[in-house]
């Protein structure tokens, strides 16, 4: 009988215990540093479609919590062999200056749940394109549907694989 009321009791604690943990958890904002961006990124040309086209050569997307936020440095190698680094800060829900490259000045990301952010780009206030990023529920790859509305309207879906911490 004492055995049957201490295993009751044990139930009790713990069901009492999970609404606990629970509103704990929902009512905290989520951790950056634990943000599944976090790491290194290598572009799978193979599955990546770029419509023109051609695709980049090759690139490596870094993302790194640096205590303030979250700063993105993108190396990207072109077919004509031309290297360019972009580099940003990587803060959802702002306006984040961008370097490296005159095409656009700034990224506006907008966190649409943990593994979803779509991002506006811009050049002097214009609108560059817009962008969405899904990362898959294991954290080991990502996809990045980019589109432009211009002549011809640019369509690209980036597959990349991540590869470090």
């Amino acid at each position: 009988m004492m055995l049957m009321a201490r295993r009751i009791a044990v139930l009790a604690v713990a069901f009492a215990s999970v609404p606990t943990a629970l509103l704990t958890a929902a009512g905290q904002a989520p951790d950056p540093a634990k943000d599944p961006v976090i790491g290194t990124w290598q572009l799978d040309v193979s599955k990546s479609k770029y419509s023109p086209g051609p695709g980049p050569k090759n690139e490596t997307r870094v993302y790194r919590w640096t205590g303030d936020g979250i700063m993105a440095v993108i190396t990207r190698t072109h077919r004509d062999g031309q290297v360019e680094t972009i580099e940003y800060g990587a803060d959802q829900d702002s306006v984040n200056h961008v370097i490296g490259t005159p095409d656009y000045d700034a990224v506006t990301l907008k966190r649409v749940n943990a593994f979803t952010s779509e991002a506006t780009l811009s050049h002097a206030g214009r609108l560059f394109g817009t962008a969405r990023r899904v990362i898959a529920p294991d954290g080991m790859s990502m996809v990045i549907t980019f589109h432009q509305d211009s002549q011809p309207p640019i369509t690209n879906a980036s597959v990349y694989n991540k590869v470090g911490p």
